[in-house]
């Protein structure tokens, strides 16, 4: 098999998370984006069972909420209807940046969208 996302090499990649199932990572190109992160699914599948996907998108979430998207108040996670490697399971998560150059692409995809809400400081 010559699936590119089951030779990933973990020493020359930014990888940000690693479990048994899955691995997050920087996408290879970041299309204007200041953020562009990859969940990948590390047993080489085009599916996921509906119980699987749900685990490991909400994981992915999280990650993205909590660690990733902390410079910005919105982003989205894709589905991979325009994947330059569609034969194996994957997501990508970008913020909404109109300047990016996928910017028309990203509204072409099916995506969720997550809209943070930042918090009021005082600051004195």
């Amino acid at each position: 098999m010559d699936c590119p996302l089951c030779r990933i090499d973990e020493r020359k990649e930014k990888i940000h998370l690693i479990t048994r199932d899955i691995m997050i990572l920087d996408t290879k190109t970041m299309k204007g984006h200041k953020g562009r992160v990859m969940c990948l699914y590390r047993k080489h599948t085009k599916k996921l069972s509906p119980a699987t996907r749900k685990r490991v998108m909400e994981e992915f979430r999280r990650f993205c909420i909590t660690y990733f998207f902390s410079y910005t108040d919105s982003f989205s996670i894709h589905r991979d209807e325009f994947s330059t490697i569609p034969g194996h399971w994957h997501v990508v998560a970008s913020d909404l940046d109109k300047k990016a150059e996928d910017y028309r692409q990203i509204l072409k995809t099916p995506r969720t969208e997550y809209r943070l809400r930042i918090k009021d400081v005082e600051v004195r």
